[in-house]
């Protein structure tokens, strides 16, 4: 529900939107770790507490890569 939503607002600007599996991503696929680190706007879900330590650390990463 939530991500349609979003996908409306994206459409609505003119924007991409690209949703990275967690999976992907917590593995260290090179195609999900540099989409992620080099989008414009993350809006990561951190609810699944199993997930919030390498979701964390991703996103100090990006904003360490990007300073």
């Amino acid at each position: 529900m939530a991500l349609k939503d979003v996908q409306n607002v994206a459409d609505t600007l003119n924007v991409n939107l690209t949703q990275i599996d967690f999976d992907r991503l917590d593995f260290g696929e090179a195609n999900a770790l540099d989409t992620f680190y080099n989008a414009d706007v993350a809006l990561v879900d951190v609810t699944v507490q199993q997930q919030q330590p390498s979701l964390c650390y991703h996103i100090g990463m990006c904003c360490h890569v990007t300073l």
